[in-house]
């Protein structure tokens, strides 16, 4: 079997290649999430007010952030709602949900962009390195298996250098797969309060009588 030279620096080229995507995933999640964080805060702050939907027109012109796009998109079902003609006080609430729920899934979508890249490169790197582990160690068998005999001195070398690649898929494996999880949970809270959020919009839109 042919020893294949550029096997080894491949696999490292590929985990640096992981390392950097993971990073910049990593930096891009760290400042959306906290910029909605800022807007969703800044949003409630003045949402507290509102009792009519009317009330919530400048609010949501003058705002931004996930909760501001769903308040948005109940804005517009009701103006919509509105030029429908007979639909009852039940329907107009089931499609409000409906809208709601849409629009939530939507943003969803969008928080949890990049996160199967993490999932994937966390355990993918691991293998990797394992892969160029066991790569070396079966090329160095090859070369000894020549010499009659080699002492601990002549194996120790080349076996630490191949554990080389185990060791940088481990470094690159933990941060992709500590963000991912991270940020799993931060998904998780983030979609808890936007759930409360849609049930005070419906309760808004009853009490305003679906109207703006």
């Amino acid at each position: 079997m042919p020893a294949l030279p550029y096997v080894i620096p491949i696999i490292l080229w590929i985990l640096a290649a992981f390392s950097a995507i993971t990073w910049a995933i990593l930096l891009f999640k760290a400042i959306s999430f906290t910029r909605q964080r800022a807007e969703n805060r800044k949003f409630l702050r003045y949402f507290t007010r509102i009792r009519e939907a009317g009330e919530l027109a400048p609010l949501v012109n003058a705002t931004r952030g996930n909760l501001n796009t769903l308040a948005k998109a109940m804005l517009f079902e009701l103006e919509s709602a509105g030029n429908a003609m007979g639909l009852d006080a039940q329907e107009r609430g089931n499609l409000l949900r409906h809208v709601l729920m849409q629009e939530r899934r939507t943003i969803q979508v969008r928080l949890e962009s990049g996160l199967a890249a993490l999932a994937s490169i966390g355990s993918v790197s691991t293998i990797l390195g394992l892969l160029g582990t066991v790569w070396s160690i079966m090329n160095l068998l090859k070369s000894i298996s020549s010499f009659s005999s080699a002492g601990l001195d002549v194996v120790a070398g080349p076996i630490g250098d191949a554990l080389i690649t185990t060791a940088v898929g481990i470094i690159v494996a933990v941060p992709a797969l500590l963000g991912h999880n991270f940020f799993v949970r931060r998904i998780r809270l983030a979609l808890i309060e936007m759930d409360k959020f849609c049930e005070r919009l419906q309760h808004i839109a009853i009490r305003s009588g679906f109207k703006v």
